[in-house]
């Protein structure tokens, strides 16, 4: 299962799906978790509610064409770092209600281009005797955080411990969503944050790689997309 967190780009959630579909497989289970899209606007840049009601709308019509599942991260917006939550949360507890055994999480605007990736990392996973693939966050050579929550594989088993989603329910933090993710990680590994580090996901966010979009590292193609 691959769940995306999301607000106000559908047109970019359509080309992940897409894009994880061609690379690793038709069958592919996508969840989007929507941190209130219908909020997708400005009064003071001339944008009213009826801008974010069709963003919404967008959305629910793309999830169907696509064949993806959709939820709602929470019943009110959450904001970047809450709304973040909502992946996690609902991909884990959906995997564990279908029996899905790992969960990708990713970022909308975290494209991967590269045949079979999702499967090549859990077999990665597997071989090594990791629950969790990630790696540290940069910004050039500075080391910010633990995890790159952009994109981080899970063994779905270890972390549907009910301390865990416990944490992960989506809401408004003190914290940051990396800073909370990796202190599970870290829980479900006997007080480490150990994880197996994606062949494809450098260190520095701001950093190119081949068959890679992020909006940290191709800004000019991913930030401003329309809706």
């Amino acid at each position: 299962l691959v769940a995306i967190g999301h607000w106000g780009q559908p047109s970019i959630v359509e080309l992940e799906a897409r894009v994880i579909r061609a690379t690793c497989g038709d069958s592919t289970p996508i969840l989007v978790s929507d941190d209130k899209s219908e909020t997708a606007f400005d009064e003071a840049k001339g944008h009213g509610p009826e801008r974010g009601q069709r963003i919404k709308e967008k959305l629910v019509e793309v999830c169907k064409r696509e064949g993806l599942i959709l939820v709602d991260s929470a019943p009110q917006r959450l904001g970047h770092i809450g709304g973040d939550l909502g992946a996690f949360y609902h991909g884990l507890t959906y995997a564990r209600d279908h029996g899905i055994p790992y969960v990708v999480k990713l970022s909308q605007r975290f494209v991967v281009d590269i045949p079979n990736w999702i499967g090549e990392e859990i077999r990665r996973m597997k071989k090594f005797k990791f629950n969790t693939a990630c790696t540290q966050t940069f910004y050039h050579q500075r080391s910010v955080f633990r995890m790159r929550t952009e994109c981080v594989v899970m063994e779905t088993a270890p972390w549907i411990r009910p301390d865990v989603l416990n944490e992960l329910r989506p809401r408004m933090l003190p914290m940051s969503t990396e800073e909370l993710v990796s202190n599970q990680c870290a829980r479900i590994n006997a007080g480490r944050c150990q994880m197996i580090q994606p062949k494809f996901l450098v260190l520095d966010r701001h950093e190119r790689v081949p068959n890679v979009w992020w909006k940290d590292n191709r800004p000019e193609e991913l930030m401003n997309a329309d809706y």
